[in-house]
């Protein structure tokens, strides 16, 4: 189920991923482990042809586990020999350090570029000769089906006590989303909370709209010109869900700041808040990873932008829609890649990892010009993606802490090269 080598490592990957496990120690070792696991019950046709035809009336609540599934992996040879230690020690050996302020003068370059290209060019024939991708390069991993044409009537596994069941998740046990604007004292401005199965591929964005008619009047003047006078202009700030507005909050003038806090809360775990400045008139868009972005979310919200700018003459088309969704797009491609390449670094170490709720948060607002201290005029500004959380929980599947440390060390500075 986990591709672990060892009990001990079979602990640590459990932990890792945040579930609950107590091992079973019989005569000195671990022999097997009692684990909180969530399963579903469908009311079925199953008798008497146990579950082979859904043409009769539904008799039977039949457990079912979708979570358990029997995925085996194969470890691709190792022809490739990239030992990256010996790389690393070769690289210090053939530098020149000044030992006195502990600094590196010179790198052995044109050693460390042909070692990489020899490295790709036995990977590129590897792959060529053994039809291999960039996923299945180090490791490649099948689902173990079983076509029984009946349903089995029992789980995988025995269960040994309930703790309840529900037809509808309690509330209690729902991940929730709180997003809040801000003020300079941090009052919340406007703000909106909802499960995160709610606000999952949705794209979440603040942005601002004029609070009065003389405000959309000097908007309106002013928008092919390439300064702004925002002192003129008072904008309301609201949280939008879907290009929905679900909250709305008080004026406020063009070019102030403001504070945008993102609250994750987990059953059972304090809230977890991430606060970042913004200015009132930006549009910021949020991008969530609850555990990886696939590339079917990145088509289907990249056809959506597609078809934004197939209809930009339309009049009902807003700022929001046409620069939050590109927000919102960079985001998620920016997920795609990192779960992608993150994937690659943990086959290649041997780690599993479970990634945590994730969330960028990319932003269009303007520059601003002071005057007296106070904002005065308004220029376009750069387009900004930030990583404002990303939990990555790594778990050796031979125990290799190295393994663990060298995956996050690794991925940080993936997700860093991804957001530059």
């Amino acid at each position: 189920w986990l591709g672990a080598e060892d009990a001990n490592a079979v602990l640590n990957i459990l932990t890792a991923s945040h579930i609950p496990a107590e091992p079973v120690i019989e005569e000195g070792r671990i022999t097997s482990f009692k684990i909180d696991q969530v399963y579903v019950r469908a009311y079925v046709d199953y008798l008497p042809f146990l579950g082979s035809s859904d043409e009769g009336v539904k008799d039977t609540w039949i457990p079912l586990a979708p979570a358990f599934k029997l995925n085996p992996r194969t470890q691709v040879p190792d022809q490739v020999k990239l030992d990256t230690e010996e790389f690393l020690e070769d690289i210090k050996s053939l530098s020149l350090v000044d030992n006195l302020d502990s600094y590196v003068t010179a790198l052995p370059e044109e050693f460390i570029s042909d070692k990489i290209t020899s490295w790709a060019s036995e990977i590129i024939d590897l792959s060529g000769a053994n039809n291999l991708t960039r996923q299945t390069i180090f490791s490649r991993s099948r689902l173990d089906t079983h076509k029984f044409g009946i349903f089995p009537g029992s789980l995988p596994y025995e269960v040994l006590t309930h703790s309840g069941a529900f037809n509808i998740l309690p509330d209690t046990l729902r991940a929730k989303i709180n997003i809040s604007v801000l003020s300079p004292e941090s009052e919340p401005v406007c703000e909106y909370t909802a499960p995160v199965c709610e606000l999952s591929s949705k794209r979440i964005s603040i942005s601002y709209v004029p609070a009065d008619e003389d405000s959309l009047a000097v908007l309106t003047d002013y928008l092919a010109e390439p300064e702004l006078p925002v002192y003129l202009i008072e904008l309301l700030p609201q949280i939008n869900i879907g290009g929905e507005a679900k909250a709305v909050g008080l004026p406020v003038s063009m070019g102030s700041s403001q504070q945008l806090s993102i609250s994750v809360q987990l059953p059972f775990e304090g809230p977890q808040v991430v606060t970042n400045n913004i200015r009132a008139g930006g549009i910021y868009a949020v991008t969530l990873n609850e555990q990886n972005t696939t590339e079917s979310r990145l088509s289907k919200h990249l056809s959506v932008l597609e078809n934004i700018y197939a209809d930009l003459s339309l009049p009902d088309t807003s700022p929001e829609e046409i620069i939050g969704q590109l927000l919102y797009c960079a985001g998620l491609n920016y997920f795609y890649q990192s779960d992608k390449l993150d994937r690659i670094t943990a086959d290649s170490l041997g780690v599993l990892f479970t990634r945590q709720i994730s969330e960028t948060l990319t932003s269009f607002e303007p520059d601003i010009r002071a005057l007296y201290g106070a904002p005065y005029m308004a220029v376009l500004g750069p387009v900004k993606l930030q990583l404002i959380r990303n939990v990555l929980s790594p778990a050796s599947r031979s125990g290799s802490l190295n393994a663990e440390k060298r995956f996050t060390s690794a991925a940080g500075m993936t997700g860093t090269v991804l957001s530059s």
